[in-house]
């Protein structure tokens, strides 16, 4: 309606990459959904979880290799740290071994994939955000979200007629769903996607703050360690401008140093130089001063 209104063009600029890219963030976009909800009844919440918030990581390969962005060791300390964080909240059984010994590889699978196209869609959004609309993108990601929804919903799952309240539930998840893909877009038409999606994570804190006020319900130690990580992390990721900056500049303020201390090393090695030469010169002419003495007594003798 929006797009409708402001007339703008559902083809961006119709150059065929451009077209391609759409196509692929909606594509990308619906099977994050379809494969999100199937994974979650296959696998522990735990490790579905874990996986899905582990894509920064892949994030940021996407970004260096799709948009040739600078990935140094700062944002590889984030997302490693982002993910320890991650890892410690879930709990996967994979890693703490709390499982049942049951291993659904298909599950693993599509969460696998549900990661992938998520980063993969983030990435191509940032790569059209400069050629399509917002709501342009977010009008094919709609679509995109009926079409598989409709598909999971009839293959995967049981349809049935939902009470009145589950209804308005459900309208106000969605409503909420669309603000919140629409900040994204816009979000990542403004700055980096790795960052971007790290500072997303910071939904991980909220939910605690949300359970302990609203359900009652205290986090373990692991919980509250974990969220104190993805808090950092996301607070350090926010400043990454002025903390490179400031390191630059403290790289440059050394180079200029050791500049300042090269040209006073020359300078006192050409002052010592200068004054050896005054000294041989001073000598030469005492030599000089004693050999013409000499003479004249020799001459008086």
């Amino acid at each position: 309606v929006v797009a409708g209104y402001k007339r703008l063009h559902f083809l961006g600029d119709k150059k065929q990459l451009t077209l391609i890219f759409l196509a692929l963030v909606s594509i990308t976009g619906g099977l994050r959904l379809l494969f999100i909800f199937t994974s979650f009844s296959r696998l522990p919440l735990g490790d579905s979880t874990t996986i899905i918030f582990s894509s920064p990581v892949l994030v940021m390969l996407f970004s260096i290799c799709i948009l040739k962005e600078h990935c140094g060791i700062f944002r590889i300390c984030a997302g490693a740290s982002l993910l320890t964080g991650v890892i410690l909240i879930a709990k996967p059984p994979f890693i703490f071994g709390t499982g049942d010994g049951n291993y659904d590889f298909l599950g693993y699978i599509l969460v696998c994939m549900a990661c992938f196209m998520s980063a993969l869609g983030i990435v191509l959004t940032k790569k059209i955000s400069k050629k399509v609309e917002k709501t342009v993108i977010l009008f094919y990601l709609g679509i995109a979200y009926v079409i598989c929804g409709s598909v999971g919903l009839f293959t995967a799952g049981q349809p049935s007629i939902p009470a009145l309240w589950e209804w308005g539930l459900a309208s106000g998840i969605s409503v909420l769903g669309v603000v919140q893909q629409y900040c994204l877009i816009y979000a990542v038409t403004l700055e980096s996607p790795a960052r971007v999606t790290i500072v997303r994570q910071m939904q991980i804190v909220l939910a605690y703050i949300v359970q302990i006020f609203m359900f009652d319900v205290m986090p373990m130690w692991s919980d509250m360690l974990g969220a104190a990580l993805v808090l950092a992390t996301v607070v350090i990721i926010t400043f990454e401008k002025q903390i490179v900056q400031a390191r630059c500049c403290t790289k440059v303020d050394k180079e200029a140093q050791t500049k300042e201390q090269e040209a006073q090393t020359k300078e006192e090695e050409a002052n010592k130089e200068q004054e050896v030469e005054k000294e041989q010169e001073a000598n030469n002419e005492i030599e000089v001063e004693q050999g013409d003495v000499e003479k004249s007594e020799k001459l008086v003798d």
